[in-house]
Formats: C-alpha cells, structure tokens, sequence
C-alpha cells in the first residue's frame, strides 16, 4: 500500500553527501575578494524575510534548476532561480532564501561555515534545516565541536502561506565558527533543496564538485562581527530535536504498519480497526510531537482514507491542508484531479426508474468547462479524468485513451490513471479482434439465440456456443425447462451491468472462454472456487477490469436500451430459445460430471 505518494523528496543525499565531505583541490584561499554582511537589528525568526533589514541584505548568487512547471504552465519545465541573502544580527549569521515555487516537504537549507582560513570540508560547522520533510529529522548538525544543536544551537523558521513562493530563516551563532578575532573572515557554502526529489541549488554554483577554496568569503560590514545579546536557548533546543526523535519513532511504526504482511483478500479487505484506526493513530502521535507538521500530515490521511474508501473524510483533509499552505500541490492533486475525476465517473443511477442513460448526464457533466481557480489545470485534469474513465465504462476505448494517456504521462505515479491507461489500450485491441468474429459469426448465422421478456421490454442474446458450450446449454436448459421465468433482476449499476439470477440447483465447471467482457456481452458469474451457477451478468458498459471473475457466454444484439433501464426489482417474466443448432442436445453437465437436473422454481 503506498499511503504517501512519493512526489516530493528528502534533500538530495548524493550531492549533500559530497557538500558534507569536502575535498582538497585547489587548497588555496580563495582570490575573490570577501564580501561584506550587513548588521541589522529587526530581524524576527519567522521564516518571511518581511523586515526592512533583508532589503539591504547581501545577495548571493545561487546556481539555477530546470524543474517541473507547474499545473496549467504552457511549458513542461520552467527555470527555477532561489534568492539568497545573508545579514548578521545578535552574535549570528542570518541566511534568508526565497524560492519561487509551491511548497513541498522535500524543501530545505544545507550550510557549511567555518573560518575563511579553512582548508577541508570536514573542519566546518554543517547544518541541515528539513523544516517541512516527514521522513528525517528537522535538523542535522555536524562540526569538529560535536553533532548536536546543544554544540550548535542553530534555529530555523518556514513560510509555506503563500502559494507559489516559500521562504525561510536560519541563524548560525557565530560562536559556534571558532573565529580566530573578531573581525576574521568566515567562509560559507549552502545547497537549497527545492520541492523536488535531487534537486537543489547551490552556492557557489558548482559546489557538488568543489572545495572550500571556492566558497564566498564574508567579513563584517560594521568592522566586527557583532555580540550575542543573551544566552543561546541550548536546553529548549535539545527539547525540541528529542520531540523530533519520539516523532520520527512514531513515523517509522506508521511506515512498519504499511508495509505489515496483509490477511486474505490484502489490507484494503481486512477490518478497518485492523489498518485504518493503527495507521490513524500514528499520524496522530507524529502531529502531537511536531504540530508544525500538521498541512503534511493532513495530505498524508487524505491519501489514506481515500485508498480505505473513506472519500469525503479524505476530502475534508486535503481541504486542511490547502487551507494551511495554499500551494499545496499534493492536496490540490488529490481535491481537483482525483476527487472530482471519480466523483464525476459514478454516474449517478436513473431517476425514479426512467431511461435516461445515466452515462449520457455524467458524460455531458465532465465534459463541461473546468470551475475557475488556483488550481483550474487540475481541475481541467480531473474532468478529463472522469470522462476517460466514464468513455472506458462504456466501452469507447479509443476515446478513453485520448483522455488518460496525457494524464497517465504527467501523473506517472498515480496507479488510477495509468492502469486505466493501460485497460483502454489493451481493451481496445482485444475489441478489434472482436469484431473481426463476430463479423465472421454473423456471415454464418448459426448461433443459438435467447429472447428474454422483462418488465422493461424484450432482450435479445445471441449465445457463443462455439467457446463456452457448457455455459450455452446451461442458459438454454434454463430458458426451456421455465428456470427463467419470474427471475428477478437483483442489482443494476450504472454504466457497468445487470445482474439476476437464482440458484439452480447444480454447478458447472468453468470454461475457457476466449471472448472479453466488453460492452454488451452476457456472462456468467464465477464464484471464488471457481465454479458456475445461475447468476447471470449483462454488462451495460464494459466489465474489462472483472475479467476472472466472468465467465463471457453470448452478447446482446437486440434490446440495449432496456437493459441500461433494467433496475433492482425488475423481472424477466418470460425466456425462449430460438436458432438452436439441430443435433445437439442442450443439457449441460454438472461440475459432479452428471446431466444437469430440472433447475429449481
């Protein structure tokens, strides 16, 4: 089960790794000239870079991304160029970055500082800011004075309010660099991590393969690095990394309880209090530890009532997490794209018994005009959603790949749409040698037909007794010893079929029939050990993704309009047979290996 879709990532741990671990080439100092860090005195930890002092901040240029566009952008790709600026204030180095792109758990802030005199990677102070990822610690430090925020009390703010930017703050004591005076250079390098899995931006722009000697030098605007005011807050902040470690512990037994092996029938079969209330319960724990993690947490139950059918309630989380952080692509994804696709592929049933073909409305509703809104390009996707799933129901394959083949190229890790992708390419070959029999079935002319009587009007079957010869006495032994009559039509689903049936009194063996449950086939239903009985199937729409569970017999060639008005309730009063091949005896044989007996009344 995949509860949480692996759209955004963690920091790019390859390039970090190197970030982390240095090397020696070019063990020079640096000839650039150092560049001087304002001192401000109005900054405020809060991730937003709103105060005056950010406007004169020192700006440092940072490499440029091509990454995904986002949803409705003319373009697959655009460029992505994150702001980074630097100020000192309080006995600390402030770095502010601002990211033109929605945010998403994977993004974050890696710095190295250390002593302009540096010469290896490994002699500097390393931190990592992973404010909003779900599957590491929110902070990772590491220097020659130890490898926790009570060594380096480092601190960090996000702001994920706005949709389409998101910004940040960390302060590094300058204490923590071991500067040799007051004045003395330090050297800095960072790597932005953007909402994309590996991608990150850096400064300096090739730092994946360089060394210290190539990182800016900062010295002090003012002369000297300025004092701290007060004690750093070491004890609230070994608090807080020990809450995130319970929090990570929480997470690890929600990803253990995914991964639990599943009963009969997989997780989604078992008892809701055996998956749902334990993987709930998790989330819970997470958020009571970090409540800053509450929009990420609320994506992540969508995703999990949604996939446990609980679809409103899954709605009613993404709505929270779109309320939180508005460019919350994952939650927009699953509100605009998923929901409203498959809210719009259940055609609703026919009202009050009458023949409107319930798929001709929902068909007219997703083919209407995307609502307008931030997020009208998912909009615009779950429409086409809903009627490439409505035009695969229905049977109109070519149709349905037009609308699900785009969506299963940009959405390549929803199984929804490209499985249904797949079942449109596949049932619409399967069609195409379909037709070309029953083109060669009707130049002969020679297959057994039933007309079935029912409340709504007459249906006409023409029976494949070529394929499943079993399954066509046993329909004709039915309609000839009155096993028909009186049936009862026991369920009716929109754009899907119709179902009656009784028990007989025997069983048959399943056959290999070669024909596909398309639309307008006759089939009957297999039980789970695989035997045959009375329960009889007219698919209204195609039944591709039941193929196992129907045993295909015949098709419908006379009365597809009363079949689709067919509804739970309605009876076949009355069955004949007709266009019987002569010379053979229509009595099936039982799965016992006898001749059937009289079905039961």
């Amino acid at each position: 089960m995949r509860c949480v879709p692996p759209r955004p990532a963690c920091l790019a741990p390859l390039l970090l790794l190197a970030f982390w671990a240095g090397g020696t080439r070019g063990a020079c100092l640096a000839s650039t000239p150092p560049q001087a860090v304002p001192r401000s005195h109005d900054l405020v930890l809060d991730g937003r870079l709103a105060e005056p002092g950010w406007r004169d901040a020192l700006l440092l240029p940072a490499g440029t991304l091509e990454v995904p566009a986002p949803p409705g952008s003319p373009t697959a790709t655009q460029r992505l160029a994150p702001e980074v600026r630097v100020l000192e204030a309080g006995g600390a180095l402030w770095v502010g970055v601002e990211v033109p792109e929605d945010p998403g758990t994977g993004i974050g802030l890696r710095v190295m500082a250390a002593s302009g005199s540096i010469l290896r990677a490994a002699e500097a102070v390393a931190v990592g800011y992973a404010p909003c990822e779900l599957r590491a610690p929110r902070w990772s430090v590491r220097s020659p004075r130890g490898a926790t925020r009570a060594y380096i009390p480092v601190e960090g703010a996000v702001d994920t309010a706005r949709r389409g930017a998101w910004s940040l703050e960390l302060r590094l004591p300058l204490a923590a660099l071991d500067l040799p005076r007051e004045d003395a250079p330090l050297a800095l390098a960072l790597a932005v991590a953007t909402r994309v899995s590996n991608l990150v931006a850096s400064v300096p722009a090739d730092l994946g393969g360089g060394a210290p000697a190539a990182w800016p030098r900062l010295v002090p605007a003012a002369g000297a690095w300025s004092q701290p005011a007060g004690a750093e807050p070491a004890q609230a902040l070994a608090e807080a990394d020990a809450a995130d470690d319970e929090r990570m512990a929480a997470w690890r037994r929600f990803l253990a309880t995914t991964q639990a092996p599943a009963g009969p029938g997989g997780m989604l079969a078992a008892p809701e209090s055996a998956w749902v209330t334990p993987l709930l319960g998790a989330l819970d724990e997470v958020q009571a530890l970090r409540a800053d993690l509450a929009p990420w947490l609320a994506w992540v139950r969508g995703d999990l009532l949604w996939r446990f059918g609980q679809q409103e309630a899954a709605r009613a989380c993404w709505r929270e997490a779109l309320a939180a952080v508005p460019g919350h692509r994952e939650a927009a994804y699953g509100l605009e794209v998923l929901a409203r696709g498959m809210a719009l592929a259940a055609a609703p049933p026919t009202d009050g018994g009458a023949c409107e073909r319930a798929y001709e409305r929902a068909l007219a509703a997703a083919a209407a005009p995307a609502p307008a809104g931030p997020w009208q390009a998912y909009a615009r996707d779950g429409q086409d959603l809903g009627a490439g799933l409505l035009l695969f129901k229905q049977g109109a394959f070519a149709a349905a790949l037009e609308r699900l083949a785009p969506l299963a190229q940009r959405y390549p890790a929803e199984a929804l749409v490209v499985l249904h992708a797949e079942r449109a390419r596949e049932a619409g070959e399967a069609e195409l040698a379909e037709r070309s029999r029953r083109r060669a079935e009707e130049a002969r002319a020679d297959l057994p037909r039933l007309v079935l009587e029912t409340t709504r009007g007459p249906l006409t079957l023409e029976l494949f007794e070529d394929d499943a010869p079993q399954a066509v006495r046993h329909l004709v032994w039915l309609a000839t010893q009155g096993g028909l009559d009186g049936l009862p039509v026991a369920s009716a689903t929109p754009v899907l079929g119709v179902e009656a049936g009784r028990d007989p009194g025997y069983l048959l063996a399943r056959e290999a029939s070669r024909r596909p449950p398309l639309r307008g086939t006759v089939s009957l239903l297999v039980g789970e050990d695989g035997s045959v009985g009375g329960r009889l199937f007219v698919a209204t729409g195609t039944a591709w993704h039941l193929q196992g569970r129907l045993l295909v017999a015949g098709r419908l060639v006379a009365g597809e309009e009363v079949a689709g008005c067919l509804a739970a309730g309605d009876t076949i009063r009355a069955a004949r047979a007709e266009r019987l091949r002569p010379g053979t005896t229509y009595r099936p044989t039982t799965l016992a290996g006898e001749p059937a007996p009289a079905p039961a009344r």
